[in-house]
């Protein structure tokens, strides 16, 4: 390394025609170091003479011509350099054996014999390994990192273009896209970063509806005239409300604003694109299936299932117990899909794939190490929400929601109805699958609830002293939308044999377990049978009452 003395003669004292504007000291692989020159004056400047030194050592550059406004591109290797970066046409490659730039800091001088004509000073603490330094205003010395900055060009530099820090006599700039509330609104940050102000503006958006990254007229939703105040910034809020239209999914859309003006000089910053997450209004996926009792031979998960008849993406969403409400649960951090009417299961312990092989690498399963996360054996809050915050569905399960209360080790509780309120006991049956679990397949305890008001009962009928029908989902669903109700088992002669559920708060639809037992806990003959269901609106007391056979089989 070099030792670099700190040179009185290292201060821009006068404005030069051709400057030392962009410079890369510290490229990456085979990338050659580089010094970019830019003509700033209305007139050709031919160099004749002219060394380009740092603090030690010269090299005279060959005889050339830059055109007014023009760059100029000096490397030990050109044909190397063309390999990494798309330099345009007009400027001019020269290739000499340049000085050697420090990694850590240097001074690169313009020169003849007896005048400096330009110099700049950098410290890779300006900026970072890769990326040139730019200079940001060419009318003003670059001997400080408060007029040289590290580029910002996706590509990590500029040679032959304008600077990405360059000041325009007049620019706007979109700075940011950000979006509130989940689907309520967008807010855009609009900054006048040229020399003079820009007053009046027009703003675009649009959303890109079918996800095929091509913006077209119909999924253009916002147009608006626009004008700064005192400040050099302005903030556009944008309600959701004032869209004709809004997307209905649950996934990650991408937007773009752009802004235009008549006095802009620079459009590269006009446009920003992003994506954001749009949550639709209805309730598509919910807590399915849940496996949290386990020995060190079985592992936890929680199946979710998509009610809805549209894609949902689980990305962003994450998966909350008690001990996580209030930090990070499990998060799912890339595109997750589940299909209309389908299920995926979160699993985050291996052993998962040890009793289920055959879903190693399945795309309906969702794994992720964590070993801090587990359920709790007796009772536990559950929630997933989306990549907004919104809540999907939530519930608090308790080891008493089994509905068979011996054995139940390894063996899930299971949703009876995919519509059915996730919150309550009566929408829960123990597994009866002789795998103890169906992960990613329908619920072995599944019971149809009738698109009309009133009674299913399935399967009917039934056997409890058979392993696959030991009981009887008595689903239902009512004209209130919150009710009292009542459920009552009774025989052909009109006798009440069990009460299934008396007084209970219940939503528009539910349901409930009969194992085929009365009241003292005997198991009855084969037969028929009549349930009978009361409820009370619980808002205007209005009643409604409906009854249905069902048979208990040998």
């Amino acid at each position: 390394m070099k030792i670099i003395n700190f040179l009185s003669f290292l201060i821009f004292a006068s404005i030069f025609a051709v400057i030392i504007n962009e410079f890369m000291p510290v490229p990456e692989g085979s990338e050659p170091e580089w010094i970019e020159l830019y003509n700033i004056s209305d007139t050709n400047y031919t160099f004749s003479k002219i060394f380009i030194a740092d603090a030690l050592t010269s090299k005279q550059l060959p005889e050339f011509t830059l055109r007014s406004k023009n760059y100029a591109i000096i490397t030990k290797d050109t044909n190397q350099l063309k390999l990494h970066r798309n330099i345009p046409d007009s400027t001019i490659l020269v290739q000499i054996s340049l000085p050697t730039l420090n990694n850590t800091y240097d001074n690169i001088i313009l020169k003849s014999a007896d005048k400096i004509f330009d110099s700049v000073y950098y410290h890779i603490s300006f900026g970072e390994n890769g990326k040139s330094f730019e200079r940001i205003d060419p009318e003003m010395p670059a001997t400080n990192k408060t007029n040289l900055k590290s580029s910002i060009n996706s590509s990590g530099a500029t040679c032959g273009l304008v600077n990405s820090h360059y000041i325009f006599e007049k620019d706007l700039k979109i700075e940011s896209i950000k979006k509130f509330s989940g689907n309520d609104s967008f807010q855009l940050e609009i900054l006048n970063i040229g020399r003079h102000k820009i007053s009046n503006f027009n703003i675009i958006f649009y959303i890109n509806y079918n996800s095929d990254n091509i913006f077209s007229d119909n999924e253009l939703i916002f147009i608006k005239n626009n004008s700064f105040g005192k400040n050099n910034d302005y903030t556009v809020t944008i309600s959701m409300a004032e869209f004709d239209k809004l997307p209905e999914t649950n996934d990650f859309l991408e937007v773009m604003a752009v802004i235009f003006s008549d006095e802009d000089k620079n459009q590269s910053n006009d446009t920003l694109k992003t994506e954001f997450y749009f949550s639709s209004k209805s309730k598509s996926i919910v807590i399915n299936e849940i496996m949290y009792d386990v020995d060190e031979n079985f592992a936890e998960f929680i199946e979710i299932y998509n009610r809805s008849e549209m894609k949902v993406n689980l990305r962003g969403a994450e998966l909350k117990d008690d001990n996580t409400r209030l930090k990070s649960g499990i998060k799912i951090n890339q595109n997750f899909f589940i299909d209309p009417n389908d299920y995926a299961v979160v699993v985050w312990d291996s052993l998962f794939f040890v009793n289920y092989p055959k879903f190693l690498n399945s795309p309906k399963i969702y794994f992720t190490k964590n070993s801090t996360f587990n359920l709790n054996q007796s009772a536990d809050f559950i929630s997933i929400q989306d990549a907004n915050e919104i809540i999907f569905d939530s519930l608090t399960y308790s080891d008493k929601w089994h509905t068979i209360q011996t054995a139940t080790k390894n063996t899930s509780l299971e949703k009876i109805n995919f519509l059915s309120n996730s919150e309550i006991a009566s929408s829960w049956a123990t597994c009866i699958n002789m795998d103890r679990a169906t992960p990613a397949k329908e619920n072995s305890v599944f019971s149809e609830i009738s698109n009309g008001e009133g009674i299913t009962c399935s399967p009917n009928p039934f056997s409890p002293k058979s392993a696959d029908k030991p009981f009887c989902v008595i689903a239902y669903k009512l004209p209130f939308e919150f009710a009292t109700i009542t459920i009552s088992i009774y025989d052909t002669q009109g006798k009440k044999i069990v009460d299934i559920a008396n007084g209970v708060n219940s939503n528009q639809i539910g349901s409930f377990i009969w194992n085929g037992k009365n009241a003292d806990g005997y198991t009855l003959g084969s037969g028929r049978y009549i349930i009978m269901l009361n409820a009370f609106d619980n808002s205007t007391s209005d009643s409604y009452s409906e009854s249905k056979i069902i048979a208990i089989g040998n």
